[in-house]
């Protein structure tokens, strides 16, 4: 550990880290102790982070600094978690984000577990995460399984209810 500064008998400690080593500042005024906490504040931030299934759609800069932003955002049926937003601070990319995908049903899926949509005559039907779907037997078949006819999509996936002809 390196430490800087002047002795005296009221001293603020600033610990940080810079260059991979561990450092700390003796400061013995107010006015010091905010002059540091403004140089600590100038540390850049590398390239933002990528998310899976996103993309950064505004704040695309070559260097970033202190309380940079950049907005990012999820394809069409995605649903966003948390930012849309990272900041720069202190060094770092702050902001928690997630695209959540959605669940795609069809026509073929649909007729393997011969089952169809309780209020829509669609073929294929996109639903983001989180929507509960309903289901019902179709015409002749009765339900089988332990899974209910009303479900929702987790992240792209939709457990599908079977019914049978027995």
């Amino acid at each position: 550990m390196k430490v800087l500064g002047y002795v005296h008998q009221s001293l603020s400690a600033f610990p940080f880290t810079r260059g991979g080593c561990e450092e700390t500042v003796l400061v013995s005024t107010p006015l010091l102790s905010s002059f540091f906490y403004s140089l600590v504040a100038l540390v850049p931030c590398g390239k933002p982070p990528l998310i899976a299934d996103g993309v950064i759609v505004a704040g695309i800069k070559e260097q970033y600094k202190e309380n940079d932003q950049v907005t990012y955002g999820c394809p069409i049926y995605y649903t966003i978690e948390g930012g849309p937003y990272k900041t720069c601070i202190n060094g770092e990319w702050i902001g928690e984000i997630r695209c959540n995908k959605p669940c795609t049903l069809d026509h073929d899926a649909m007729n393997r577990q011969n089952i169809e949509f309780k209020y829509s005559r669609q073929d294929r039907i996109y639903s983001e995460h989180n929507d509960e779907i309903e289901f019902r037997c179709k015409r002749g078949m009765t339900k089988f399984g332990p899974v209910s006819m009303r479900q929702r999509c987790v992240d792209g996936v939709i457990d599908l209810p079977t019914c049978s002809g027995r």
